[in-house]
């Protein structure tokens, strides 16, 4: 018997945590690896961790130059795969860390006290590492400056116990990518579109565009068929009432296929709907988690108004993801 699924519906697999950069249908997940992963929470971002000790750093430079890696990383990215288009959507603000590397275990409460760091950096987040010989200070991007910095490197220069200081940035990036409607087609028209409530569709789903009361009763009765049971009838009769003669007297219900990630935690939205010829295509937009990824898989299918005007002469849609 043939499932149905959902909106944003999330099937557990067996794993208990996976990172979920990988397994992605387009392997965009290769790609995404291919940036060095330098901080403790995993986040797939430029290398931009450095130890200053024997070349200071100048800090208005080294925030332009991580800036700079992103932008970098993204065009080199849209070039390497013409057929995406790679962005940068962080869900939260960059912020400095920096960490200096003890001589010993056990030494990082005091060697905090000694140098009266909470008084020295105020406006820091100062964090005693005791078990890994480490002290962890951050900053908010805004707060750290040259003088912080030259504070930081004279402590380190002037205690045997501390052996390195190194400052790098965490936060700020979240990688979304998108297919090119450029590649597919050079005279994309975007049309007025609006995402709706989820309707159910079969694990099989194609893409489909319905444009009157009679072929959506057929739909749902097609979906009735494909499960007996009492909880989708009664969620399959309530979707029918959704969209009546007058809302097919002006538009056309777009229902696209099924669209697997390998995390929950990975977002999936309609970036755009165009026309072509006879062709419409509907592009998905992928934003991957800024680390690990819940330990599920994502199906999901988007309902999409549209003017009936505006596919009047369209036999065929695509979903681009």
């Amino acid at each position: 018997m043939k499932r149905l699924f959902l909106l944003f519906v999330c099937i557990s697999t067996i794993f208990s945590c996976i990172s979920c950069m990988g397994g992605t249908a387009d392997d965009t997940a290769a790609h995404i690896n291919e940036v060095t992963r330098y901080d403790i929470t995993t986040q797939f971002i430029p290398d931009t961790t450095q130890p200053t000790d024997s070349e200071p750093i100048d800090v208005a430079q080294f925030i332009l130059d991580w800036e700079k890696s992103i932008d970098d990383y993204l065009s080199q990215e849209s070039n390497k795969h013409p057929d995406k288009l790679y962005l940068n959507e962080p869900d939260d603000e960059p912020f400095i860390i920096c960490y200096y590397t003890l001589a010993e275990k056990n030494i990082a409460d005091s060697v905090i006290a000694k140098h009266d760091m909470q008084a020295l950096f105020p406006e820091a987040v100062i964090n005693p590492l005791t078990y890994i010989k480490m002290i962890m200070i951050k900053f908010a991007m805004e707060d750290f400056t040259q003088e912080s910095y030259d504070k930081m490197l004279e402590i380190k220069n002037k205690d045997s116990l501390i052996e390195r200081l190194s400052v790098g940035v965490e936060g700020g990036v979240r990688i979304a990518y998108l297919p090119n409607i450029d590649y597919y087609c050079k005279d994309a028209q975007a049309i007025e579109h609006t995402v709706l409530s989820p309707i159910l569709v079969a694990e099989d789903s194609a893409d489909l565009i319905i444009r009157s009361r009679e072929e959506y009763d057929r739909y749902i009765d097609l979906m009735k068929k494909t499960n007996s049971s009492d909880y989708y009838a009664e969620m399959l009769e309530k979707q029918r009432a959704l969209y009546d003669e007058a809302f097919f007297a002006e538009n056309a219900l777009i229902i696209t296929r099924i669209i697997a990630r390998s995390s929950g935690s990975i977002q999936l939205s309609v970036n755009n709907v165009y026309t072509s010829g006879d062709k419409a295509y509907v592009v998905v937009k992928t934003l991957e988690p800024g680390g690990m990824g819940t330990a599920d898989m994502k199906y999901q299918s988007f309902s999409i108004s549209v003017k009936q005007s505006d596919i009047a002469n369209v036999k065929e849609l695509i979903t681009l993801d």
